[in-house]
């Protein structure tokens, strides 16, 4: 590179052809991004040029869209604010402050402050109020036209132009008005003022004072409650008003805290609620400044008062405004002991959850605190009361934060952690249960603390049952040994309760600590079993397998056994036990019902098909037993049940339950069967079978329901013929237990899974119904059949088969096997179940609109001439008895079904009201009177649902059924008045008049 100088004497650098390449390749560059920076300010922030040629008319179109650059160009338009105003037209400026842009940032909003005088003041109220009136405006965009008169006034205040700021104060009177009074938008005004108390000042101050008086202290002593309540949340929050007239303030402070009292004492709940919480921030504010005298009042009318107040949110705000009161330093001592007094009233036992949830939300924030003592509020023991008797969720995880950093607070040793534990399960068993469950499923401990707190309760449980086995304890995870797995159960004798005896305190901590450990793994181990706790979840599995084995063989006789097996059907590491398990199961005939349901369970979480494996061999072995076959060969050893085995279960027991009924010989000397065994087994039978079809378990899934399916063949084709022959009261007996069962079963299945079409359309025959309704059982077994027939309807509409599967002819057949059953005389009936079962029939009906008029008219008609002939047959044996004689079918059909079914009632005076225009076309003079008597007796027991309609509100069906009842009593009166001269002499019918005048 050679060096020369030019004629300015500048030393200057001449390249060589390297150089010369380097300096053009970096030429190109800074040009390149060059032209990327103009392309970028073109697309979002305008050029200089741009800005400089083009009108400010035009630039403030610009600024009101919402695109980028658009605050850099509000505040070049601010800077250049003069011009702008001078250039741009009142329209032009008008339409920038009524675009909700315009005036979101800071610079807008200083433009459009500007911008009010050039408008005139006035006439931009004007359009300020016609956006914030409207529905579409927000309440961020009612805040920012506030903060914009805010500036205009601190503009006009900065210039000294008092006429300017006269005018703006009126405007904010305006406001305050329309906040206090406007029936529609008065939140939205009160938005507007929300920066008045952001910005507080000598000056401000001075302003607010000005503005609010002339409406606010009139509103606050209003008739009118919602004024009043406009008033409170305007007052309160820009307490004290503070004017420039120091005199003038001492005496408005005074009225202020009148007011304040006058406010919590106030009739409108809103208005004590909004006081009430407002006051304890004010107190925690303004504490010094306040006189003793009125602290006392204040907190008197709170927490004497206004904690048991009998709205709910006002409860709720005692306890909200507490906790700003909490984070003042001067009312420490108030604090506590109006806390103390708050807790004493009623606090965590109120009745309502969400009062509770806000009084333990309050002290948790007493946790931690420097001076403040959570037990010098309120006692431990009192919490845990209320958390063992507590339902609501949300409150219960609220008491186990707070007591969580009482039992496991960070630092402490296990074995402090464990002792802990076990006094809080002294206190109540039931909150130390709750309370593991709970740090666990909603996380409130870090899962490396809790699968920790897990091992300590799995080491102090195996440490306290092997004290209590004489066998020395163990403190470490190796030191658990592993029992011999051919250990037998010995016999355990639990300790008797008793204040000496120690044996009993351990093993009553121990029991504790199991269960606490149960419920805490059962949430936990869904956690652990993600791969990156792989670690922690097979080390915490070990131990769970070691003390399940212990427990299981040494106490499994004893009250414990529950706790361990629902911690030993979650694990699946021990195949020994799982076989002990199924052989107790099923082979040990002294096992008791509640035992078995305890291996049950953990067994079909082990392994479902090895149960059903061992259930099928049960079947043979009895198949075999009664039938006398000969044993079968010895199968080879599968891994899997048989295809075939839940059909050959269900022959087995619809045989034996043939045989039972028909008395035929089944029994052996080496088995005794009972009918109640078979039952049981029908139903086993289909508990397990929902469970596979709930299980995703398809390969099973066709002929499970197909065996259904055959179940209710079987009992159509086989069992109801037996029902309509002689039968002893013992036979009879069991075929109804038979049916219930298997109905029973039916309606849970079509509950709990979406049976085939098949077996629904099988489940709808109207002859199996008439065959129940004739046969000598039909009362008792109506119930199970009229929920049945429900889930039936609701699985045809839900399923759209109504085409496939006859709705209309099933109700008819339902009420027609209704009808039969209520006409009997004994108590075998259940009355009020069959009304509730038939009412909520009609009500599904109604629901999927399946109950058409048609329908109603003809369960009116069946209604009405079974009552009045019953009312005729008591007529007849009784002429001139008392006039409301009721029996138990008169009584069923109008208390329990038509004062209840107000379209059936409607439908049934429509009936009265035809039968009454044709009662006196009978010839028979006998038969005419009785039969008006039933009439009349009928329309006064329906007079009962009649007087029982409100005034207000009435709705068309109330209207109707008042109308139907009038007209048929003048009707009935008008033809009695009009044969009156053939029964003049008759006492029957001298005896109805007097019944009718009742009406």
């Amino acid at each position: 590179m050679s060096e020369v100088y030019n004629l300015d004497n500048e030393q200057t650098f001449l390249p060589n052809a390297l150089g010369a390449e380097k300096l053009k390749h970096k030429k190109r560059i800074n040009m390149k991004t060059r032209n990327e920076n103009e392309n970028t300010e073109d697309e979002g922030n305008i050029s200089r040029l741009d800005y400089e040629l083009s009108s400010y008319g035009d630039l403030l179109v610009r600024a009101m869209k919402p695109i980028r650059g658009q605050k850099q160009l509000l505040k070049r338009l601010y800077s250049d604010v003069d011009e702008v105003l001078e250039k741009c037209t009142i329209n032009e400026l008008r339409r920038a402050v009524y675009e909700p842009c315009f005036i979101t940032s800071l610079e807008g909003k200083k433009l459009a402050a500007h911008f009010i005088l050039r408008i005139g003041i006035d006439k931009f109220w004007l359009l300020v109020k016609k956006v914030v009136t409207s529905e579409k405006t927000s309440k961020v965009q009612c805040v920012n036209y506030g903060e914009v008169l805010l500036l205009a006034w601190k503009n006009v205040v900065k210039d000294g132009v008092n006429k300017f700021q006269d005018r703006l104060e009126r405007i904010f009177m305006d406001v305050v008005y329309y906040a206090l009074q406007h029936l529609r938008c008065n939140k939205k005004f009160m938005a507007m003022l929300e920066c008045f108390g952001k910005a507080r000042s000598k000056q401000i101050d001075a302003m607010i004072y000005r503005t609010f008086e002339p409406n606010l202290w009139r509103c606050l002593k209003a008739a009118n409650e919602t004024v009043r309540y406009n008033a409170c949340c305007l007052f309160l929050p820009f307490y004290p008003f503070v004017s420039d007239d120091d005199i003038e303030n001492a005496e408005n402070i005074s009225m202020q805290q009148g007011i304040i009292i006058d406010l919590l004492k106030d009739d409108s709940y809103g208005i004590r609620s909004e006081a009430c919480r407002r006051t304890l921030f004010i107190l925690s504010t303004y504490f010094d400044t306040f006189p003793l005298d009125f602290i006392k009042q204040c907190l008197t009318q709170i927490i004497d008062v206004l904690s048991v107040d009998s709205i709910v949110s006002v409860r709720i705000a005692v306890y909200e405004g507490m906790r700003d009161l909490l984070r003042c330093g001067s009312a420490l001592n108030a604090c506590e002991r109006a806390l103390k007094c708050l807790f004493d009233n009623r606090g965590i036992n109120d009745r309502c959850d969400h009062v509770r949830l806000v009084a333990f939300e309050l002290l948790n924030a007493l946790v931690g605190h420097r001076f403040i003592k959570l037990s010098e509020v309120v006692k431990m023991d009192r919490i845990l009361k209320v958390f063992a008797l507590e339902e609501s969720d949300m409150v219960r995880k609220e008491i186990a934060k707070l007591l969580l950093p009482f039992y496991m607070k960070p630092g402490l040793s296990p074995d402090e952690v464990i002792r802990r534990i076990i006094v809080m399960g002294h206190e109540s068993e039931i909150a130390a249960l709750s309370f593991h469950h709970i740090i666990t499923a909603e996380n409130l401990l870090p899962i490396e603390h809790a699968v920790q707190h897990g091992k300590s309760l799995v080491l102090a449980v195996y440490k306290t049952l092997r004290s209590l086995k004489g066998i020395d304890g163990c403190e470490t995870d190796e030191a658990i040994s592993v029992c011999s797995e051919a250990t037998t159960c010995e016999t355990f004798i639990e300790p008797v309760q008793d204040e000496t005896n120690e044996k009993f305190e351990l093993w009553r901590s121990s029991h504790l600590l199991l269960n606490c450990l149960v419920v805490m793994w059962l949430p936990l181990r869904l956690t652990l079993d993600d791969e990156k706790y792989a670690k922690e979840n097979e080390n915490l599995r070990r131990l769970l397998t070691k003390l399940f084995k212990f427990a299981f063989l040494h106490y499994r006789n004893t009250s414990i056994l529950e706790a361990v097996m629902h911690l030993g059907k979650t694990l699946d590491n021990w195949k020994e036990g799982r076989v002990l398990v199924l052989q107790e199961l099923l082979q040990n005939c002294s096992l008791d019902d509640e035992k078995a349901t305890v291996y049950l369970e953990a067994a079909t979480s082990w392994d479902f098909l090895a149960l059903l494996k061992f259930i099928d061999d049960a079947f043979e072995t009895v198949k075999r037993e009664t039938c006398g076959d000969s044993p079968l060969k010895k199968r080879e050893k599968k891994s899997k049940l048989p295809s075939d085995a839940f059909n050959r279960t269900l022959t087995s027991l619809r045989q034996l339950i043939m045989e039972n009924i028909l008395q035929k010989g089944f029994r052996s000397p080496s088995l005794t069967f009972t009918f109640e065994n078979i039952i049981r087994g029908i139903r086993m039978q289909y508990i397990l079978a929902v469970m596979i079809l709930s299980g995703n378990k398809k390969d099973d899934e066709e002929e499970l329901l197909k065996n259904m399916q055959d179940d209710v063949k079987w009992l159509k084709e086989s069992v109801m013929p037996e029902f309509l022959k002689d039968l002893t009261d013992e036979q009879l007996d069991m075929i109804i237990k038979v049916c219930e069962t298997y109905i029973c079963l039916w309606t849970q299945q079509l509950k709990t899974y979406n049976a085939p079409f098949a077996f629904r359309v099988e489940l709808c025959d109207i002859q199996w119904i008439d065959n129940m309704k004739n046969s000598p059982g039909a009362v008792k077994l109506f119930t199970a059949v009229i929920e049945l027939f429900k889930n039936l309807i609701i699985a045809a509409a839900v399923n759209n088969e109504l085409e496939e599967i006859s709705v209309a002819s099933l109700s008819v057949s339902i009420f027609k096997y209704l009808t039969t059953c209520s006409k009997c005389k004994f108590s075998d009936f259940d009355r009020k179940n069959a009304a509730e079962g038939w009412l909520s029939i009609c009500n599904t009906l109604n629901s999927f609109s399946l109950l058409t008029s048609n329908a109603i008219a003809m369960q009116a008609k069946t209604i009405a001439n079974l009552v009045l002939e019953e009312f005729s047959e008591i007529n007849k044996k009784n002429p001139i008895g008392p006039g409301l004689e009721l029996n138990l079918v008169i009584d069923f059909w109008i208390n329990k079904i038509l004062l209840k079914y107000r379209l059936l009632r409607c439908s049934v005076l429509a009936y009265l009201k035809d039968k009454i225009e044709d009662l006196f076309s009978n010839a028979v003079q006998e038969d005419e009177i009785h039969c008006c008597g039933a009439v009349i007796q009928f329309l006064l027991l329906l007079r009962s649902s009649a007087k029982k309609i409100p005034s207000t509100p009435i709705s068309c069906s109330v209207r109707k059924d008042t109308n139907l009842y009038e007209t048929c009593v003048e009707i009935l009166g008008e033809q009695l008045r009009r044969s009156g001269y053939k029964y003049e002499k008759n006492e029957m019918f001298l005896h109805m008049d007097v019944l009718l005048k009742e009406l």
